[in-house]
């Protein structure tokens, strides 16, 4: 099971609260899609995503969005989720599926570091099936 979504949490709503309820009877693996924490993606509101989806942090696989470069470098996304999101994009597997997950708001254009990964990563498995997930489409 593979499931997620993006546009997650902000400190003076309940959706965050909601969703990760739904997340307490789903099994299997989370993914978000980006704009984890809003409306900066800082540190401080971090801490409103741990307080709901941080409980599914140890099977989450996190995309970062727009929202959370708004603090410099992304600083909040990537204190957060540690080296497991590597440099914005990774890959994992879920049963038969390899799932790539990219950065929309990193440098994306022919021969850049993301593409190059990208192309690699493509050539090496050899699955039947293959999915990506990110922030923008």
């Amino acid at each position: 099971v593979l499931v997620g979504a993006g546009d997650i949490a902000e400190c003076d709503t309940q959706g965050a609260a909601q969703t990760a309820r739904l997340l307490d009877g789903i099994g299997g693996t989370v993914f978000t899609a980006g704009d984890n924490a809003y409306m900066h993606g800082s540190t401080a509101e971090y801490a409103c995503y741990d307080r709901t989806w941080g409980r599914h942090k140890a099977r989450t696989y996190a995309a970062p969005g727009n929202h959370d470069y708004e603090t410099p470098n992304a600083a909040g996304y990537f204190g957060y989720f540690g080296s497991r999101v590597g440099p914005g994009y990774y890959a994992y597997d879920v049963g038969t599926w390899h799932i790539v997950s990219l950065d929309t708001m990193a440098p994306s254009g022919d021969g850049s570091a993301q593409v190059q990964w990208l192309r690699s990563e493509l050539q090496r498995v050899r699955v039947p099936c293959v999915a990506a997930v990110m922030h923008h489409p």
